[in-house]
């Protein structure tokens, strides 16, 4: 299926200007390719979930689209802390922005080329991919914890290039 699907995502490249996925409870991005040409044609954005599931902090995401071309121009996402909610039981939780996309990661826009060149910064750079892992598990506690190893920035990085299947 997923090969049927980036040939339409590719065809209607033009289009399609977006993709919202769900689901996996992270906030990720994916990077489509042109089987035809092997360029960037889409980016696809898991905005991640309320749900904590699993040893994550909850989070909520706020797209800036433009409305003449409904392309994304930026998105913030905002989280909360679930150790500091469970140490203060009584209060209501404290949502905190989090990032703001091309702030966050000094990128022209949120098309296609920019998302790859990004991707491909990702891989040489420690620095920024240590960033993209600790909004990709929300800023949760265990992701200063656990970290992640030359295996899992591997995996990490492939999947951001690697599109779901």
């Amino acid at each position: 299926w997923h090969r049927e699907y980036n040939r339409i995502i590719d065809r209607f490249q033009s289009t399609v200007v977006g993709q919202f996925l769900g689901h996996t409870h992270r906030d990720q991005f994916y990077v489509y390719y042109s089987p035809r040409t092997y360029e960037p044609v889409s980016v696809a954005w898991n905005g991640g979930s309320v749900t904590p599931f699993t040893n994550v902090n909850p989070n909520y995401r706020i797209y800036t689209v433009n409305k003449l071309t409904l392309e994304v121009e930026d998105f913030d996402t905002y989280t909360y802390n679930l150790t500091e909610a469970n140490q203060t039981p009584d209060s209501p939780p404290r949502w905190i922005k989090l990032y703001s996309f091309k702030e966050a990661y000094d990128v022209p826009s949120l098309r296609p080329r920019d998302i790859d060149l990004l991707a491909k910064k990702m891989s040489n750079d420690d620095q920024l991919f240590n960033k993209y892992f600790l909004y990709y598990m929300k800023n949760s506690d265990i992701a200063f914890v656990k970290g992640c190893d030359k295996h899992c920035r591997e995996k990490q990085l492939c999947k951001v290039v690697a599109a779901p299947t």
